[in-house]
């Protein structure tokens, strides 16, 4: 079956779903709201594989680059291509990614600048891990100990689909609320703004973001948190965001 008719069939069955809960599709409006209201509910339920499959993805080709380097595999141009490939490509689909979590359609082509500025950052870092990892390997220490790092880079995927989101969401006056990640431990600051609903130009104004590490409006710093920000629909917390 061709691609064209899977998309046919599966906006018949979420038709049909729709109708089933008194939701009758009669615009192209009704569609788009009714994608956001299924969206919204299958990301607060914690269905967002996708997402964490491509932060695990970003992982794994960090440590082969890392491991790769480590061995002499490949030489340090190719080490610095590959590092700096792996953010650009990284980066931007995250930016992509948030815009399209809180529902903005139009074009982001005008919007990239933040991004450009956040692989600018990311990329400083690259010579100095690069150093690091040439003197492990010439005092033979294990390549093991940058595992650690990579993770901690991968990290920066979903705070940048977060970050995509508070600055989309400013601009068409999102909802957002804030959830927790899978960790078994959490912050005092990430556990009290579990649930917390508002707009994205308030986290915005208050400097209240997931991840950002060094993050000290986090009681985490940030540096593992995996807690996010979603569009919601739900309604706005009463009394706005709490002090943290």
């Amino acid at each position: 079956m061709n691609p064209r008719a899977n998309v046919l069939l599966g906006i018949q069955a979420a038709t049909e779903y729709l109708k089933a809960q008194g939701i009758y599709i009669k615009s192209r409006r009704d569609i788009f709201a009714s994608v956001k209201v299924i969206s919204s509910y299958i990301t607060q339920k914690g269905i967002a594989i996708d997402a964490e499959k491509t932060r695990r993805h970003y992982e794994r080709v960090l440590r082969n680059d890392i491991r790769d380097f480590y061995n002499q595999e490949i030489e340090v141009g190719e080490y610095i291509d590959a590092m700096i490939g792996n953010i650009e490509n990284q980066f931007t689909r995250a930016w992509h990614e948030g815009a399209e979590n809180v529902g903005f359609m139009e074009d982001i082509s005008a919007h990239l600048q933040p991004v450009m500025e956040y692989i600018a950052e990311e990329e400083n870092y690259i010579l100095d891990l690069g150093q690091q990892i040439l003197d492990a390997a010439a005092a033979g220490d294990p390549v093991q100990q940058f595992y650690s790092r990579a993770e901690l880079w991968s990290n920066r995927y979903n705070e940048i689909v977060n970050e995509a989101e508070i600055y989309f969401g400013k601009l068409i006056g999102a909802r957002l609320i804030w959830q927790l990640g899978a960790t078994e431990e959490h912050c005092a600051t990430c556990a009290a703004l579990d649930g917390i609903v508002a707009l994205a130009e308030e986290w915005e104004r208050l400097g209240l973001h997931p991840q950002g590490a060094p993050n000290d409006k986090l009681e985490c710093g940030g540096w593992r948190c995996d807690c996010s920000l979603f569009e919601t629909t739900d309604p706005l917390t009463e009394g706005g965001i709490p002090s943290v």
